[in-house]
């Protein structure tokens, strides 16, 4: 595994060596129910944003990926917060007004240490073949999200 350091804000591409996608449980917000996040979306595009309601970049992205995903339905975007209680994400989503589908906790902040960030926001891009394929740290304009879903499309 790469460390940390190397997780600039330009990301990582799929010619570097990333690790692979952790088979971690996670919660969803909605009604408790847990999953393996390996098998979330499992044979679709994904984008898995790692975010928590206290972070500033986290929360100035947000609003850019509600539009991306209810305009991009080829490609599954799962919302993976970061050791928040199902309180504090549900009053964030309510006081922002946000309408996100798939928010899920990993309530113990597994993924991103087991991806190599140690800091938010992080966004996965994921292939279908379940493959990170990129990894970003740091906030997403919604040009560099859109270009980097066309890129995702075109990764075998």
């Amino acid at each position: 595994m790469l460390p940390a350091r190397w997780y600039g804000v330009w990301g990582l591409s799929a010619d570097s060596t990333l690790p692979p996608l952790p088979d971690i449980p996670v919660y969803s917000e909605v009604d408790g129910t847990v999953k393996s996040l390996s098998t979330l979306g499992q044979g679709q595009l994904r984008v898995i944003n790692l975010w928590a309601s206290w972070c500033g970049p986290c929360r100035q992205e947000m609003p850019i990926f509600a539009d991306l995903q209810r305009n991009e339905t080829d490609v599954q975007f799962l919302f993976i917060n970061q050791g928040e209680s199902v309180k504090d994400v549900r009053s964030y989503l309510q006081s922002s007004k946000l309408s996100l589908q798939d928010i899920w906790l990993d309530s113990s902040s597994e993924l991103g240490p087991a991806v190599g960030v140690a800091g938010l926001p992080a966004t996965l891009f994921v292939n279908a073949s379940g493959k990170i394929v990129e990894l970003h740290f740091g906030v997403l304009s919604g040009p560099s999200l859109k270009a980097r879903l066309r890129a995702l499309r075109e990764t075998p």
